[in-house]
């Protein structure tokens, strides 16, 4: 023991700076465990958000059931807007007008033709003759871009007017 003593006096500035030394890397070590700790703690106020009495598992849980909830709603929006997009593909959405001189001896172009078609190009066209006399209108029915019944120029033209303006 003694021997010990007497290495130590005879070295007692190694033994010092030895000391010294672990003494800083120890403050070192406390102050980074300080700044992690007080991030914690920012983040755990952060969680608790001025609750009182509350221990963290029970607010863990409410903030799960939360999210769980918003899951079903988000779930159930998908489901809604799937469906909305089914009807907006049946919804008149495609438009295109032709005006013209149906009679040469009329003024300026006051007949028309407009085709309305939905996404999968469904739809009526609408005819409007315009005479010195009287006017005609007529309607077709319009199935993937065509008619059962004789179109005009005119309404042709409407119709791919009303097909290059789709989404």
């Amino acid at each position: 023991m003694s021997d010990l003593l007497q290495m130590i006096k005879s070295n007692d500035v190694y033994v010092i700076s030895v000391m010294a030394l672990l003494l800083l890397i120890e403050l070192i070590w406390i102050l980074a465990l300080n700044a992690r700790f007080s991030s914690f703690l920012k983040g755990y106020r952060r969680v608790i958000n001025g609750r009182t009495g509350e221990d963290l598992e029970d607010i863990l849980s409410s903030y799960l059931g939360k999210v769980e909830g918003n899951v079903e709603k988000i779930t159930e929006f998908e489901e809604r807007m799937k469906q909305i997009e089914k009807r907006t593909e049946l919804a008149l959405q495609k438009v295109g007008i032709v005006r013209y001189n149906a009679f040469s001896e009329m003024g300026s172009d006051q007949s028309f033709s407009i085709a309305l078609l939905d996404l999968n190009d469904n739809g009526f066209v609408i005819t409007g003759i315009f005479g010195r006399d009287d006017t005609v209108t007529y309607a077709k029915p319009i199935e993937n871009g065509t008619s059962r019944y004789p179109l005009s120029a005119e309404e042709i033209q409407a119709i791919d007017r009303a097909r290059k303006r789709g989404i």
